[in-house]
């Protein structure tokens, strides 16, 4: 065999190791058989020694991880079939499910304490439009409306304890645009220039504000690291593969 038919080989070897490992039927029954072929002869000639090589490299590290998952599901099963298996399985389901309740409630509140904080120094006419750990938005809310709000009257603040060279707390106040004067919306106009100039200044309430996202934005890091926990000792109870990570 030359080395490109050799390469080959190992390359067709992996993809049938791939398939067996998903339970899928591999179109060649015989790569010995198929090796002694003109057709195998031509598509090893198809490329380079190094397309081969990296197309197996490609395929060593997904059937590894695929071997790994297979090792994973086995195990799942096996321990999961046991009395003490299944007692586990139900605690971690229920941790799960209390983690994401506390993280939803969490949110809900962080929510409406933020909307509170804003409305105390603006006044009723203000709310939070979104709030993310990265973005906060706030903006006049229309007449008679607690989730409508008026279009280009809002404050965009962008934050993250981590920033690229330090702590990112800035503000994007984009123009209203045009509008007459005398119409009916110029007092919403006024309304937010003057909410965006009155809370801008309280360097006071922009500073606890500051400290209350970066919070925030923590506390939404640890419920995530948290459920990530839980889901993978649901998915890999007995750890395999972990100690590799390491």
């Amino acid at each position: 065999m030359t080395q490109k038919e050799k390469l080959y080989c190992k390359y067709l070897e992996l993809r049938k190791e791939l398939a067996t490992l998903k339970g899928e039927e591999f179109e060649i029954s015989s790569i010995d058989g198929f090796s002694h072929t003109e057709r195998f002869r031509h598509e090893a000639r198809l490329r380079t020694i190094y397309e081969w090589e990296e197309r197996i490299r490609s395929y060593e590290y997904t059937v590894s991880r695929e071997r790994l998952e297979k090792a994973i599901e086995d195990s799942r099963k096996e321990f999961y079939a046991t009395e003490y298996g299944r007692k586990e399985k139900a605690r971690m389901e229920k941790a799960i499910t209390a983690t994401r309740d506390e993280w939803e409630q969490y949110e809900q509140g962080s929510k409406e304490s933020f909307n509170n904080f804003i409305k105390d120094i603006l006044g009723d006419k203000w709310a939070i439009t979104r709030l993310s750990t990265n973005y906060l938005g706030i903006a006049i809310k229309k007449a008679d409306s607690d989730r409508e709000f008026y279009f280009g009257q809002e404050i965009e603040i962008f934050y993250d304890s981590k920033g690229y060279r330090e702590p990112r707390f800035e503000a994007n106040i984009g123009s209203c645009g045009s509008f007459s004067i005398l119409d009916e919306k110029a007092g919403s106009f006024a309304d937010f220039y003057i909410g965006v100039g009155k809370l801008l200044t309280d360097k006071q309430a922009m500073a606890e504000l500051k400290e209350a996202l970066f919070d925030y934005a923590s506390k939404i890091e640890q419920y995530y690291n948290l459920l990530e926990q839980l889901k993978e000792e649901l998915r890999n109870p007995m750890s395999i593969g972990i100690e590799d990570k390491e």
